[in-house]
């Protein structure tokens, strides 16, 4: 999709702010992350803002094609 090709690898934290507050979401692994933006609609009461979300990477065919199948563990904080 669209939305995967902004996908990047996290190193270890990433810092999300604007001019009057910031939060930090530190990364447990070394997996992916996106940030995309999210909509305002005045009619609806709803502010617009940014998603960021953790992510699996695709992982290499080679050497393990099998890289991605199976239970995965996220650690994270805010």
């Amino acid at each position: 999709s669209d939305e995967a090709k902004y996908e990047s690898s996290t190193n270890r934290f990433a810092i999300i702010g604007d001019a009057g507050y910031a939060a930090a979401v530190i990364n447990g692994s070394v997996y992916g992350s996106d940030a995309s933006p999210i909509a305002g609609n005045a009619a609806e009461g709803r502010d617009s803002g940014t998603m960021f979300r953790l992510s699996l990477l695709s992982a290499p065919t080679f050497p393990d094609p099998r890289t991605d199948i199976g239970p995965h563990e996220f650690d994270w904080s805010v």
